[in-house]
């Protein structure tokens, strides 16, 4: 929550499954400071959950599961929250309890931390107020944390690099 937000993130799109290669959708934010945290952005009055929703059936109605899937994605699109990072958090929770995880998430703000001059300071400081032993990142992080400043501090960084997987879509092809 009191993390810079990135423009051209994955923080409010992601890609959808398409025969045309690099199709997205995105939340549309309000105008406002570069500078502003992930809990200070606002989605756009102009956004319009029955388009997206509108695409997701056209692209996935012959999908195996969409029946089921559906309602979930209704739900988490027609959540009404201006404010991004409760949009984010309802849909992470409800993606949770579908799939029975029942990790506890914690917000940033929720933990006191010595100050930080740096994301990696930052990250580290987190860890040592949670008596953490490992902290695990997704493979985009190898540019951003150094293995040497984590062990210095008695954390294990490790990096999580996904294995390509496949399923069929709504063309029935993988």
């Amino acid at each position: 929550d009191k993390v810079k937000y990135s423009k051209q993130s994955w923080i409010n799109r992601n890609r959808l499954d398409s025969e045309v290669p690099q199709r997205y959708f995105t939340l549309p934010l309000q105008r406002s400071s570069d500078f502003d945290s992930i809990d200070q952005k606002l989605i756009s009055h102009s956004y319009d959950p029955k388009k997206i929703l509108q695409v997701l059936k056209n692209m996935y109605r012959q999908s195996p599961n969409f029946e089921d899937t559906f309602p979930i994605l209704e739900n988490i699109f027609n959540y009404e929250t201006q404010n991004l990072f409760e949009f984010l958090t309802n849909s992470i929770n409800a993606i949770c309890r579908e799939l029975h995880i029942e990790t506890t998430l914690i917000n940033r703000s929720d933990i006191e931390i010595a100050s930080f001059s740096s994301a990696e300071e930052m990250v580290i400081n987190i860890c040592k107020a949670l008596d953490a032993e490992i902290y695990l990142n997704s493979i985009g992080g190898t540019k951003l944390y150094t293995h040497s400043k984590f062990e210095s501090e008695g954390i294990a960084l490790q990096f999580l690099e996904l294995s390509t997987f496949s399923y069929l879509n709504s063309r029935g092809t993988t």
